[in-house]
């Protein structure tokens, strides 16, 4: 076995040589800083060593051209501050224009507000001449209208005529001289308005004109601005570019530095007399040649060591190298082969029948430590043992196995058994609870103590007797039932051919996708769950559920019980279109004591009223909780889905 011990200690070589790899670079790393720093600090005490006249000289040069990157980086900041400056001294004389114009414009802005307030002075006294006029107006119609009633009622050359003359001439005349007088007062009153209207639309001219001046004054301004931001974008342009050269230069720096800095360490090194090193004419150059010396060598510490690693590799037998590498190359594609085994291991829909048309579990624990079962346990035991004996069927023929303390979950796969639209059970999974050790209870138990035969197919054995065949095709899962069923699911999870027979079961049973995953959509902490794909033949699954007419719309259900007191159940129905699901829910909701088949148990069937939800336009929803008669008789019926009709009897006896 020295091949072993070989070949770790090789291994533990090459992970060291890595690790030391990667700290070599990293010493790499902080000896070249440590030299640059050197450098910088002393490189001016090499100029008279002409093995790095070169790295001198450029570093002259990159010195000269980076003072001339930072004088013009000055002249471009002094020009930036020098246009801000003219910038601001702009917005100061247009403040200033501002203010003149507004000092310009105050004294029009005050006579054009008492203009305004003397025509609104002068037009309150027009309604008063307005009314007066009117009147007036009033009384001449009324004057004319006697005065012609007056003609009417004399004669001409009357005395009356002639007195009713005078009277009408005197009162024209009074009137006449009122309406000369009301027209010259008015026209004292319009004179001075119009003149007023006169003077603000002076006013307002001159207004406009301070207006264009401000405008004029504000795109000046801007005007000046614009070139202004124009002339500061181009200068920090020019600064960037100029300041992106001298970074530039200080990196090109950094290499003369690091070469002088190596120059002036192999000088120090190669003095006898440390206080005659070259960095020693100030204190901070002697800290920096001591922390290179010492980085130096740590560096050269671990190249030794890389060195030795190296060599104690080269020395090694390369016999037991080549049995090493070759155990290890076998092994990692065994686990490799057994890796790909386990992750290639089918979904649990591809453990059961192709021509699967119904899936119905049961959660053993859920459904036997539930309040509803308690009672019947102890207030109805008769009907309690019917219920049982339907839901566990044949596993509880095995003697071997414990339903109540061993079994997790029986879960049943129901596809069709003659070509008259029956249905019958496939096939019959049986998951185990993690504590029980399913290799034990199948291959010694229930093998041995059992009396069970055993047949092999594809390398798995199936355990049969009377008429009942039982294989384990899981780490906790056992298939259970005819031995047609066992074998074929057996052929599916080891990637065999259908049986040449011609009862065998088709041989691809990886069942629908679609119902697996209409399945896994339910409640998976129900006691009870089951999804069919052929809800029309519901009748041939169970005793009748549901009314026949409500199904002839369905292309799916599926339906959980809780067995928590009061029992609920929830049933899901897909419609095959919205129109569907519509009156779906509308007979849901008008009468669902009608739509759930429970004779025995009417009209009490619900506790409180059930609720319908219409999900995505084509699922309807619909959850109630029973009484303790209705889910009694709904339990007998559910518990009986896929017995055949002899075993359906019997249960229900």
């Amino acid at each position: 076995m020295n091949f072993l011990s070989t070949g770790v200690k090789e291994v533990t070589r090459r992970v060291l040589r890595q690790k030391n790899r990667l700290a070599l670079a990293n010493a790499r790393k902080i000896v070249e800083k440590a030299e640059t720093e050197l450098g910088r600090h002393g490189w001016r005490e090499l100029a008279n060593d002409e093995r790095v006249r070169p790295a001198y000289e450029a570093l002259l040069r990159l010195d000269e051209t980076l003072a001339a990157a930072h004088v013009r980086i000055a002249e471009l900041e002094r020009g930036v501050r020098e246009q801000e400056d003219q910038h601001e001294q702009a917005r100061g004389e247009h403040r200033a224009a501002l203010d003149r114009l507004a000092a310009e414009r105050q004294p029009a802005q005050d006579a054009l507000h008492a203009a305004q307030e003397r025509i609104a002075e002068l037009s309150r006294a027009l309604p008063e001449q307005n009314s007066k006029r009117a009147a007036l107006q009033s009384a001449q119609r009324a004057f004319l209208k006697e005065e012609r009633r007056a003609r009417w009622t004399t004669r001409s050359g009357s005395p009356e005529r002639a007195a009713f003359q005078k009277q009408f001439e005197e009162r024209r005349a009074a009137l006449s001289e009122q309406a000369a007088q009301l027209a010259f007062e008015r026209s004292a009153l319009l004179e001075p308005i119009a003149a007023c209207h006169r003077e603000i639309k002076e006013i307002r001219g001159q207004l406009r004109q301070l207006d264009a001046r401000v405008a004029e004054a504000d795109a000046e301004l801007a005007a000046r601005e614009r070139a202004v931001a124009v002339a500061v974008a181009e200068r920090i342009k020019e600064i960037a570019a100029t300041r992106r050269q001298a970074a530039r230069i200080e990196e090109d720096k950094s290499e003369s530095y690091r070469t002088m800095g190596h120059q002036l360490a192999e000088l120090a090194d190669a003095a006898e007399d440390t206080s005659a090193t070259p960095g020693k004419s100030a204190r901070e150059g002697y800290d920096l040649f001591l922390t290179s010396r010492e980085q130096r060598l740590s560096y050269a510490r671990l190249l030794n060591e890389d060195a030795a690693l190296l060599q104690a590799s080269r020395d090694a037998d390369k016999q037991d190298l080549r049995i090493f590498n070759f155990v290890g190359v076998t092994m990692a594609v065994l686990i490799a082969a057994v890796c790909l085994l386990i992750f290639r291991t089918p979904g649990r829909h591809e453990w059961l029948p192709g021509n699967t048309q119904a899936l119905v579990t049961v959660n053993i624990r859920d459904f036997t430590d539930a309040d509803f079962t308690r009672f019947l346990q102890q207030k109805e035991p008769d009907a309690w043992q019917a219920v049982w004996s339907g839901l566990v069927q044949k596993v509880a023929e095995v003697p071997q196995i414990d339903v109540r303390r061993q079994v997790l979950r029986i879960s049943r796969a129901l596809a069709p058994a003659d070509g008259h639209g029956g249905l019958g059970v496939d096939c019959l999974l049986v998951d185990f609870r993690a504590s029980v050790d399913v290799d034990d209870l199948v291959r010694r138990r229930i093998r041995q103590e059992g009396g069970f035969g055993t047949r092999t197919v594809g390398g798995l054995p199936i355990y049969e007797k009377q008429g009942i065949a039982l294989a384990q095709i899981g780490p906790d899962t056992v298939a259970l039932g005819s031995w047609e069923s066992v074998e074929a699911l057996i052929r599916v999870r080891l990637g065999l051919p259908a049986a040449p027979r011609p009862d065998a079961l088709p041989g691809d049973l990886k069942t629908d996708a679609q119902i697996f995953s209409d399945f896994s959509t339910l409640d998976e902490d129900s006691a009870f769950r089951l999804v069919t794909h052929r809800p029309r033949e519901l009748t041939y699954l169970t005793d009748p559920l549901l009314n026949t007419p409500l199904l002839g719309g369905c292309e799916a259900l599926g339906l959980t019980l809780d067995m928590h007191e009061p029992v609920s159940a929830v049933f899901v129905l897909h419609a095959t279109n919205a129109g569907s699901a519509g009156g779906i829910a509308k007979t849901l909701e008008a009468v669902p004591d009608q739509v759930l088949q429970l004779a025995s148990a009417a009209p009490n069937l619900f506790i409180e009223k059930p609720t319908v939800t219409v999900v995505h336009d084509t699922q309807v929803e619909w959850k109630f909780r029973m009484t303790a008669p209705a889910a009694r008789e709904f339990l007998q019926k559910v518990s009986r889905v896929g017995l055949a009709a002899g075993q359906a009897k019997v249960a229900a006896k």
